[in-house]
């Protein structure tokens, strides 16, 4: 009993030190008013007349400095507007609010992104009122019998879903894929939009080649951003979901895995994923990316051709 209670005593001591050593470090800072109060600490006035070294590390008077104020808080999270006013609420902004801060987001990087993915979202709910099926399975899915007589089906399949998860799937790759792609082509002032309109177009088209009934969906468009940024950056690491199982492969890895897929699973006529359509995107990323190493030549192209044009309108 004396050897439980001794061990218990030096036991609750160490715990004690413990707490005491390391109550220092827990200090976190929270504007009050014109006070900052030190968690494990007393409180401290601001003093307007700091100034900092210019060498020196960041103190409680630089975040003090700083137009954009600032917060750390450990029992609760606060959101406030970054506007220098250290005015915060313990409010979480709606989801309302939420979902139009990410669409502003998506729309400043490439309004290709954004509205793809609107009239995607807008498209399913249509779907799913029985008034609009007629009128969206003649416009909206690629199949043979509407090529004929309403040649836009090819394109407008790309942004019909029918299925939330098919919706949700695609959308996620569309707009997780689509602006590191944005930025890239960005810095040699090509554009998103051809990418994502010519592998539309070229996934239903493939896809009618020897494909049976129809087919909609963003999956070409995605297949072929992936393409892209697999030719692009082969050792970059992508997130892929094998039946169930999510795993993460080097994008170059990803892409051969595709494109035997898609190639095997085109000889089967019963299943009901449009591999073709997979197939016509991901040969169309990597097309995209050939003419896209090659943009010097294309530009050079491009001129004589309009050297020959111009040309040509001078003597008629």
């Amino acid at each position: 009993m004396t050897l439980f209670a001794s061990s218990t005593t030096k036991w609750l001591r160490a715990i004690v030190l413990l707490t005491l050593l390391c109550r220092p470090c827990l200090a976190v800072a929270r504007i009050t008013g014109s006070v900052l109060d030190m968690r494990g600490g007393a409180s401290f006035e601001r003093n307007p007349n700091y100034v900092a070294p210019p060498s020196a590390p960041v103190t409680l008077g630089d975040l003090e400095k700083q137009p954009s104020g600032f917060w750390v808080e450990t029992e609760s999270l606060q959101y406030g507007a970054n506007d220098g006013t250290n005015q915060y609420s313990n409010q979480k902004p709606s989801m309302w609010q939420t979902v139009s801060d990410y669409t502003k987001r998506i729309h400043a990087i490439s309004p290709t992104l954004s509205v793809g993915s609107l009239v995607s979202i807008a498209i399913f709910v249509m779907w799913q009122i029985p008034a609009f099926q007629g009128i969206l399975s003649r416009h909206f899915v690629c199949s043979r019998n509407n090529l004929y007589t309403r040649p836009q089906s090819v394109l407008l399949s790309a942004v019909s879903h029918s299925s939330f998860f098919h919706l949700l799937m695609n959308l996620m790759a569309f707009t997780s894929l689509g602006p590191p792609l944005r930025q890239t082509l960005k810095s040699t002032n090509w554009p998103l939009w051809p990418l994502a309109v010519g592998a539309a177009l070229s996934g239903s088209f493939v896809f009618l080649i020897k494909g049976y009934g129809g087919c909609m969906g963003l999956s070409g468009v995605t297949l072929s951003f992936l393409a892209l940024q697999a030719k692009l950056f082969p050792d970059r690491q992508l997130g892929m979901v094998l039946a169930v199982f999510p795993v993460r492969v080097k994008a170059q890895v990803a892409l051969t895995l595709l494109l035997v897929v898609s190639a095997f699973g085109s000889l089967d006529r019963k299943s009901r994923v449009a591999h073709l359509a997979h197939l016509g995107g991901l040969l169309y990323g990597m097309a995209y990316y050939e003419a896209w190493t090659r943009r010097h030549l294309l530009r050079k192209m491009s001129r004589q051709v309009q050297g020959v044009l111009h040309r040509g309108k001078k003597r008629f």
